[in-house]
């Protein structure tokens, strides 16, 4: 099962396709999303947004953002 994962800064998209999971830096700890998580809007703090997909890892650096998660679909704004 895929979740689509759509990121975004202000100036461009950083990266949107289908992934196995995802880490996220949420404001109150790090959390893993996976498929069929509940739906979530949350803060996100600075840190690293790992995602995998076809079992390759993949990172990115980010300084703060917004996560929403929603029928197998994450958001991140930074």
């Amino acid at each position: 099962m895929k979740l689509t994962l759509h990121i975004r800064s202000l100036q461009e998209g950083l990266f949107s396709g289908e992934i196995d999971r995802v880490r996220l830096p949420g404001a109150k700890g790090k959390f893993e999303v996976r498929w069929n998580h509940s739906p979530l809007i949350t803060i996100l703090n600075p840190g690293e947004i790992i995602y995998y997909q076809d079992q390759e890892e993949y990172c990115i650096q980010v300084g703060g953002g917004i996560a929403q998660v929603e029928n197998n679909t994450i958001y991140v704004w930074l």
